[in-house]
């Protein structure tokens, strides 16, 4: 079966060709200069990626696997009653952070909102101030799930201002939106299958000063190990790892993160909002409106119209456009498509993508115009 010549899914999304050529040279070793050369170059980028002065922490693992040692690691001293989390949550992420919480019982509050609406700063706000038991607020900054992105930096500000932890899952936003440590984060975390342009199997982990701190006050033990990002941190600084690096995803970071630092985070972040622009645009001659009231520019989020199979308009995009679209998740599975605008996605990757959506909408009956909704995009940027 020939590849999927336009890949449109938050995750995987498509790796560019420098990338898979540094992926297929051969393996070398973790514990040598060699390595070490190519991870010192990676770590300078990902600071420049992230706005942080400290490197952020690898992880072999998925992006839940960095997020779960963040919240592990620097709340893992609550467990004795010393405070809670505030858990915000606007989709299926934000309730997996929920679950790691409870796995690791470490006690959360949850403060959501329906899928496709947002929770506001000042939902925040209020929350904080009726209870002062909350020690740490965990947030997902782009919900992948519902293509909704939260008003990060005044949540920051109020965490900052209260001196509690901030904890933010970036995994669709670094690399694709504007965010940064420097806004007074505490731990910000994404995986290498999204704006990073690689493979799964990489995730990352940047903490500040203040969080380092908390990490300290779990004594011998996080209740976990390979997890615990204290065994990182002085491993790391020496381009080094405690564990078993994942050698080549490291040499494909470290092409693509170059890219990305060529590029500029600036103009990175300009590209993929003109492709959500130009999407949002043929949402309306397509007639298929946004999902969410907040809608993020690295994810976009499509209703489908009554009647029309999600099923098979994925399909029939892939084998009639070679197109490649995600479905909905959890309460919105087979009632929405979302489409990525992450990474080595092009604004032709995305015209492509309106123009097989009207095809394929239209085989199901739904009355819509591939002019009309590509004009549209056009005209948006």
């Amino acid at each position: 079966m020939p590849a999927v010549k336009h890949l449109m899914t938050p995750g995987p999304t498509p790796v560019p060709a420098p990338v898979l050529e540094a992926l297929a040279l051969p393996i070398l070793h973790h514990r040598t200069s060699e390595f070490r050369g190519i991870a010192g170059k990676l770590n300078e980028d990902l600071a420049y990626l992230f706005g942080c002065t400290e490197v952020p922490q690898p992880i072999v693992g998925s992006g839940t696997a960095a997020m779960e040692a963040a919240i592990v690691t620097l709340l893992g001293h609550l467990r004795g009653g010393d405070g809670k989390a505030l858990c915000v949550s606007v989709g299926k992420f934000g309730e997996r952070w929920v679950k790691v919480c409870k796995a690791y019982a470490i006690p959360a509050d949850v403060l959501e909102a329906p899928y496709g609406q947002v929770v506001t700063p000042e939902q925040v706000e209020a929350k904080l101030k009726a209870d002062a038991k909350i020690k740490a607020v965990i947030l997902v900054h782009s919900e992948t799930s519902t293509a909704t992105v939260t008003d990060l930096e005044p949540i920051a500000r109020l965490c900052r201002a209260r001196e509690l932890l901030l904890l933010v899952d970036g995994i669709t936003s670094v690399g694709a939106l504007p965010v940064e440590m420097g806004w007074g984060l505490d731990a910000l975390v994404t995986g290498s299958q999204k704006a990073l342009m690689n493979p799964p199997g990489m995730g990352f982990a940047a903490l500040s000063e203040r969080a380092w701190a908390a990490a300290d006050k779990l004594g011998k033990t996080a209740g976990c190990f390979y997890l615990d990002l204290r065994q990182y941190r002085s491993k790391t600084a020496e381009n080094d790892s405690p564990f078993t690096a994942a050698v080549n995803l490291v040499r494909g970071l470290g092409v693509a993160a170059a890219m990305i630092r060529a590029e500029g985070r600036e103009n990175v972040w300009r590209r993929v909002t003109a492709q959500a622009k130009a999407l949002r645009a043929a949402a309306g001659p397509l007639g298929t409106p946004l999902f969410s009231s907040a809608p993020a520019d690295s994810v976009t989020a499509l209703v489908l119209p009554q009647g029309v199979d999600e099923k098979r308009l994925r399909k029939e995009t892939v084998s009639k456009h070679s197109v490649q679209l995600a479905g909905g998740q959890g309460t919105m599975e087979g009632k929405i498509v979302r489409v990525s605008h992450m990474g080595a996605v092009t604004m032709d990757d995305c015209l492509a993508t309106i123009a097989a959506l009207a095809d394929c909408l239209s085989a199901q009956g739904h009355k819509c115009s591939a002019k009309e909704a590509l004009a549209a995009a056009k005209a948006a940027v």
